[in-house]
């Protein structure tokens, strides 16, 4: 999943064209699919590990901060998680369910 493909554009996302509703609409995408793999196979969320590099690395952090469910991992690579200040605050309406979720996180030197 690309972020461009499920909002407007087709350009490199940065905080400055990523807004906070964007990353909101993208983090439903991955939970509509989340639930479709639930659902549909019998997937436990448990057994789905949220992988993303770059842009796909911070919608991963995202979602896995927002999700109602519990997951079984986080992988964000050359990545960062934008709009920290604003989703902290947002935070306090809602329970973190992966807050003890294992996270590995990657960046280079000269990325």
């Amino acid at each position: 999943l690309k972020l461009f493909d499920v909002i407007d554009g087709n350009e490199w996302i940065t905080d400055r064209s990523l807004g906070a509703e964007s990353l909101r609409k993208a983090s439903q995408f991955v939970d509509e699919q989340i639930d479709e793999m639930q659902y549909r196979f019998g997937i436990d969320t448990r057994d789905i590990v949220l992988v993303g590099i770059s842009e796909g690395g911070f919608l991963s952090l995202y979602t896995a901060l927002t999700a109602r469910y519990k997951l079984g991992g986080i992988i964000g690579i050359i990545t960062h998680l934008p709009g920290v200040d604003e989703l902290m605050e947002e935070a306090e309406k809602f329970r973190i369910v992966n807050s003890d979720t294992p996270v590995l996180h990657m960046n280079g030197r000269q990325d």
